[in-house]
């Protein structure tokens, strides 16, 4: 009885184990970086320039394939009539990472800035191998380099994971 009892907790043992793997930071030459935490979830961000992003989610693995579930961060915009009788409740992506009731005016700044909530495009699936996050097109592993810009020097599209300092 004792060793149906110790099955569960192996199970677990054995799942974080392999989960480890995946943990790390990991970083493209084209400005993106994925966090992977042991607790199933990930931040993006992209950074390029004038413009950047980041977004928020859950994290599975099957297959070494990983793949993304975004959780969207909230705020709540608080639109009032003139006369501050009629108020309205609206939910918008949240610029930051905390949840909030905001004016409509700051709202409206949200739409004209250059950063915020998943405003560029994260990954939903990347393969993993050799410490690499390899991207999925059509079926297959993205592996040719890709050319820089301003420049003709052909960089690699992988991420690549940093390592422990």
């Amino acid at each position: 009885m004792k060793v149906l009892s110790l099955f569960p907790f192996l199970l677990f043992s054995i799942q974080l184990t392999a989960q480890k793997k995946y943990v790390g930071n990991y970083h493209t030459y084209f400005g993106n970086r994925i966090e992977i935490y042991h607790d199933s979830t990930f931040k993006y961000i992209f950074n390029l320039d004038t413009e950047s992003s980041w977004t928020k989610g859950t994290w599975k693995v099957h297959s070494d394939t990983i793949y993304f579930k975004m959780i969207p961060i909230y705020d709540t915009v608080v639109y009032k009539d003139s006369a501050e009788t009629l108020r309205i409740d609206s939910l918008v992506l949240s610029s930051d990472q905390t949840p909030e009731r905001i004016s409509s005016l700051e709202s409206i700044s949200g739409f004209l800035s250059s950063y915020g909530q998943n405003r560029h495009p994260f990954p939903d699936k990347l393969f993993f191998s050799n410490d690499k996050l390899f991207y999925i097109q059509g079926g297959k592993l993205v592996r040719q380099r890709m050319k820089g810009f301003w420049t003709t020097k052909k960089y690699v599209p992988w991420y690549i994971k940093e390592s422990k300092s």
